[in-house]
C-alpha cells in the first residue's frame, strides 16, 4: 500500500474541509462507493471512490482530530486511472483548503 498525504496548511474547519474534498472528487468524475469511519483512527472521515465503468477503488481519510488527510493506493484495488487522479486530487485539495 502507498500513502499520499494531503497537506491542509493549517485548515481547520473541518466541514469545510469535507466539502472541498468532495467537491474535487465529484469534479474529477468520481462516485461515492462508501462513506464511514475507520476503527482505527477514532472520528475519521473515509471514502471509497469508483469511476463509473472502470475497475478500481481510491480510498480517502480525514482525521479531523490530527488535521490530517491522505489518499491510500491499496495492492489490488489500484488501477491506472486510481493514480492518475490521485495526483490531480493531491494538488487541487491542497489549493484549495489553503485559499
Amino acid at each position: 500500500m502507498k500513502v499520499i498525504e494531503i497537506h491542509l496548511a493549517g485548515a481547520n474547519n473541518e466541514k469545510e474541509i469535507e466539502q472541498i474534498i468532495e467537491s474535487v472528487c465529484a469534479s474529477q468524475g468520481l462516485q461515492v462507493a462508501m462513506k464511514g469511519s475507520l476503527q482505527k483512527y477514532p472520528g475519521c472521515i473515509h471514502w471509497h471512490y469508483q469511476k463509473v465503468k472502470s475497475c478500481g477503488t481510491l480510498e480517502i481519510t480525514y482525521w479531523p482530530s490530527r488535521n490530517r488527510c491522505w489518499l491510500s493506493l491499496r495492492d489490488g484495488r489500484v488501477k491506472p486511472w486510481v493514480v492518475k487522479v490521485a495526483k490531480v486530487l493531491k494538488a487541487e485539495i491542497e489549493r484549495q483548503v489553503s485559499l
